[in-house]
């Protein structure tokens, strides 16, 4: 999906929740960085997320 993601972008952003301890260590071994906390609008209720950021530099370069 990343790789999808870099044909029309050049950079991906995920928003983790927190307590998501094991997707926010997956996302940093992809090489994302993590870039802010934020509260997000995403339903009735704001939600606190820690917001990473991936480059395509940053992703080829964790590739190999």
């Amino acid at each position: 999906m990343v790789e999808h993601a870099f044909k029309a972008h050049e950079i991906v952003y995920f928003h983790i929740a927190p307590s998501n301890t094991r997707s926010q260590k997956a996302t940093m071994k992809l090489g994302a960085v993590h870039l802010y906390d934020a509260e997000l609008k995403i339903s009735t209720a704001p939600a606190s997320a820690k917001c990473y950021g991936l480059t395509r530099a940053q992703w080829e370069a964790s590739r190999g």
